[in-house]
């Protein structure tokens, strides 16, 4: 699976912050999944080999997301995006699930690996280990601190100052720390899950984990931390007492996330255990780091509905809206038009999908994952639990999309990921399904 490699390395390390422009690295992007959609095509012998569709439940809702995902790009309301962006970020997202779909064909037909799954998994897993021990060496060659001190870091008695991320000084370090999250979850639920890899496999996923975690006490993202023990910890359980179909049930909260959460942190924020994560004396425990004043202006546009909120405003919904009015200069400081586009993002993913795309939209990603996690949890009963991470990521994908923005292009790695990961779960269970109703002689081998 080299282009998948190369395509991961290359959103996930933006090498243009070394060297190169971004639109040279975005053609890159774009060349590479091209190349793999036509080395994986599966023409032998002037035919074309490939799997019945019988998971048309899950094809017509990821379909019917990617679709309204590519019109809100077309419809956007960010002024710093020119024509070719537009192109580049649908052109992309087509190609991914296209080459996926080739790939998964070409391996399934050649039969050259067991599992195609773990497969998967394992690439990601050494693409987001590899970023994570080069960042965590960068830092020990180069150590770099802000100048505000770090939450995080406390957890495991060090009192320090923030530290910054040199390799990718440009990036939030939350992003960055949730890739380290991503790796945390894969590796622990790979080596729970998954049973037949040599000790060396082993030793290298206790490493990526470790690498992980660091990352995230790096990142000095509270949410992240909590968020990654939460998942791990809560998906073990459900494992031990063979309860992850209740998982299905969690998906129902994205709508009402936003006020989970804030509901949350007021409570709590009174306490001692606030008060001893705290940067403001419990402050920005009580709002969220702000995130309070973003809901509250969400909320209120979301209560006087208009015909348009069932569609949504495009990508920037919320800009387009005119969400920033209500909170932007008076509690942020803030007044350029750039900095009201860039701040107008939700930080909840429900919020996010809403604005962008519609309560329409929102019906159908809800049922998606809905829909994936029932068939998740159908392939492990049968036997196939090489498919299990995919369910802990997603799970924690949902659980950091309450107090962030988990959709859209605003973090392309994390948008990315995501429609790679759904699909991929999508003509995984499609094949496993294929395969069953063949071997009770429904279907044959189709051949065009």
């Amino acid at each position: 699976m080299p282009f998948f490699f190369i395509f991961l390395c290359i959103i996930i390390f933006d090498p243009s912050s070394f060297f190169g422009s971004d639109k040279l690295w975005d053609a890159a992007s774009i060349l590479i999944l091209a190349l793999g959609c036509l080395r994986y095509f599966p023409i032998r012998s002037s035919k074309i080999y490939y799997t019945p569709l019988v998971n048309v439940k899950g094809m017509v809702l990821f379909l019917l997301l990617l679709s309204l995902f590519i019109i809100s790009l077309f419809r956007t309301h960010s002024f710093l995006n020119t024509n070719l962006s537009i192109v580049k970020n649908a052109s992309i997202i087509i190609l991914m699930p296209l080459f996926l779909y080739l790939f998964y064909q070409y391996e399934n037909e050649n039969q050259r690996h067991r599992s195609i799954e773990s497969q998967f998994i394992m690439l990601i897993i050494n693409v987001l280990g590899f970023f994570c021990i080069v960042n965590v060496l960068s830092f020990i060659l180069n150590p770099t601190f802000d100048s505000s001190a770090a939450t995080t870091l406390r957890f495991i008695g060090i009192n320090t100052r923030r530290i910054l991320f040199t390799l990718n000084p440009s990036i939030h370090p939350g992003i960055i720390g949730a890739l380290g999250g991503y790796l945390f979850v894969l590796s622990t639920s790979y080596l729970k899950h998954i049973k037949n890899y040599s000790s060396r496999v082993k030793i290298r996923l206790y490493i990526y984990a470790i690498a992980g975690i660091v990352i995230v006490l790096m990142s000095d993202s509270r949410t992240i931390l909590f968020s990654s023990f939460l998942c791990v910890g809560g998906l073990y359980f459900l494992s031990s007492i063979n309860k992850l179909s209740l998982l299905r049930y969690i998906i129902w909260i994205i709508p009402f996330s936003n006020i989970i959460f804030m509901s949350a942190m007021q409570y709590t924020a009174s306490t001692s255990v606030a008060s001893s994560i705290s940067r403001n004396d419990g402050a920005d425990i009580a709002t969220g780091n702000s995130r309070k004043f973003i809901y509250m202006a969400a909320n209120k546009e979301l209560a006087d509905f208009k015909p348009i909120h069932m569609i949504g405003f495009g990508e920037y919904g919320p800009y387009a809206a005119g969400l920033t009015k209500y909170y932007l200069t008076e509690k942020f400081f803030k007044e350029s038009e750039k900095e009201k586009l860039i701040s107008s993002v939700t930080h909840n993913t429900g919020l996010q999908v809403i604005f962008d795309i519609g309560y329409i939209g929102l019906t159908i990603y809800l049922l998606l994952l809905s829909t994936l996690f029932n068939q998740l949890n159908k392939m492990n009963n049968q036997g196939q639990a090489s498919i299990l991470p995919l369910a802990y990521l997603i799970t924690y994908i949902i659980i950091l999309g309450t107090s962030e923005t988990y959709f859209g292009n605003y973090t392309t790695i994390h948008n990315y990921l995501f429609f790679s990961l759904t699909f991929f779960i999508v003509i995984s269970y499609n094949n496993h399904l294929y395969k069953r109703q063949l071997g009770n002689k429904k279907y044959d081998k189709a051949i065009a």
